[in-house]
């Protein structure tokens, strides 16, 4: 049985277990197995990513934690749709945390650096399926 270029893919990705920062079941599943509209919906995730993250940065050091918990609610989304739940559950975390503490806590430092490194894996990740869809 010959398989299409997507579950190919998906194959040699469960095989291999080649990537171990993303999983793109909801992505394919959203998309319709649409190779075009997954490649674009990568493009777009790695091109917003590195703002969310200069954004979360200066959202700590001036201490608007509203505007922390907004993107961490934005970013949240998108990293449920890339497939990586830990860090959608963080974001949720300092979503909620932002929303109700009075000032920044270490622990937002500690969260948006785990997510900044988690993130930049993904992205590499990503980078090379997008090359093979």
């Amino acid at each position: 049985m010959q398989c299409t270029k997507l579950t190919c893919i998906r194959t040699f990705y469960l095989m291999n277990n080649k990537y171990e920062h993303v999983d793109l079941t909801y992505l394919e599943d959203m998309s319709n197995g649409n190779t075009r509209v997954m490649v674009e919906m990568i493009e777009i995730f790695n091109s917003q990513v590195p703002e969310l993250i200069s954004k979360m940065k200066e959202y700590l050091q001036e201490e608007k934690l509203d505007a922390l918990s907004r993107l961490a609610h934005k970013a949240k989304a998108s990293a449920f749709i890339m497939g990586m739940r830990e860090v959608a559950e963080d974001l949720k975390l300092l979503e909620i945390s932002a929303k109700t503490d009075k000032k920044v806590e270490k622990k937002y430092h500690i969260i948006v650096a785990d997510i900044e490194k988690r993130f930049g894996f993904a992205m590499e990740e990503l980078k090379n399926i997008a090359t093979k869809l």
